[in-house]
This record gives C-alpha cells, sequence and structure tokens, in this order.
C-alpha cells in the first residue's frame, strides 16, 4: 500500500525531472551566448584587419560578409539614466521658456511712452 509520502515522493521525482532539463538547456544556452559573443568579437577584428588591408566595406559585402555590428565601448546606458537625460533636457528648456516670457513684459515696460501732456499738446 502506497503511503501518502511515497506518493508525493513519486510527484516530486517528476518535477525535479523537469528542473534538471532546465537547468541543462539554460546551461547550453549560456554557453552558446557566449560562445556567440566571442565569435562575433572575433568577426569584428578579422574585419577591421581586412578593412586595413585595404578591402573596402562595398567589396567585402559583394563576397557576401556581413559587416559585424558596430562595438560601442563604455557602459551601457540604462533606462533610468536615459530618462534622467530627458528629465534634464526637458528642465532646460522649461527655464528657457520660462525666462522668455519672463522679458516680454521688461521688454513692453522699458519702451518709450509719450507722456499725456506732450501728445495732447501735439
Amino acid at each position: 500500500m502506497d503511503t501518502i509520502t511515497d506518493r508525493a515522493q513519486a510527484l516530486l521525482q517528476e518535477r525535479l525531472g523537469s528542473i534538471r532539463d532546465l537547468e541543462k538547456y539554460a546551461q547550453e544556452a549560456s554557453s552558446a551566448r557566449d560562445a556567440l559573443r566571442a565569435a562575433e568579437s572575433k568577426l569584428a577584428d578579422a574585419w577591421t584587419a581586412a578593412t586595413k588591408a585595404g578591402w573596402t566595406v562595398d567589396e567585402l559585402r559583394k563576397l557576401g560578409i556581413e559587416q559585424p555590428g558596430s562595438r560601442r565601448g563604455g557602459r551601457p546606458r540604462t533606462a533610468a539614466s536615459r530618462r534622467g537625460s530627458a528629465t534634464k533636457k526637458r528642465d532646460v528648456s522649461t527655464k528657457k521658456r520660462d525666462a522668455s516670457t519672463e522679458r516680454e513684459p521688461a521688454q513692453a515696460a522699458s519702451a518709450p511712452v509719450a507722456d499725456d501732456a506732450e501728445s495732447s499738446a501735439q
């Protein structure tokens, strides 16, 4: 007779089997990503060497060789830093707009105004 513990153990074994597969394929995917990054780096180095040797981009493309993506140096930007930049730009444009609205009344006030006595005397 199966006990509850035996049945639970059987269910856990089935679940553990799926986790083992998940672990295996996650590791394979990680290894493949690492291999892809290494291959892309070697391709970029070879592309640079070919162009320095005198091959043009058009010639390499005609040979069927894809130009590798550009390498960007430095730390990748995060979404938060991009939002921060946009906010700063908005703040600057708002300040400029506010400054231009403040100047308009001041310019009007500094314009020469004819005295009422002078205008009526004419």
